[in-house]
């Protein structure tokens, strides 16, 4: 089960395809998250992608380049679908 409300997923969901392809609505604020342990997971991933945010965070202060490498491909591959840009920082 989702932890974010149903409305705000069925909003995300079907109102944005529908808003950018028009370009009624351009989405200025940048909702970023830190990728981590907590959100390791493609499906939460696509849960916090649903929810708006648009930046995900690799903390790079601790791990070996291949965990980073691995993080990058993990996000890349969990939003590949998403129906807005999202950024990697």
């Amino acid at each position: 089960p989702s932890t974010f409300p149903a409305r705000l997923r069925l909003r995300l969901f079907v109102d944005f395809p529908i808003l950018i392809r028009t370009k009624k609505f351009v989405k200025h604020t940048k909702i970023l998250a830190t990728f981590g342990p907590a959100i390791d997971d493609p499906d939460r991933l696509r849960e916090l992608v649903s929810a708006g945010v648009n930046l995900f965070r690799v903390n790079c202060s601790h791990g070996e380049s291949a965990d980073f490498c691995r993080a990058a491909a993990t996000i890349r591959q969990a939003t590949a679908r998403a129906c807005f840009p999202i950024g990697l920082l």
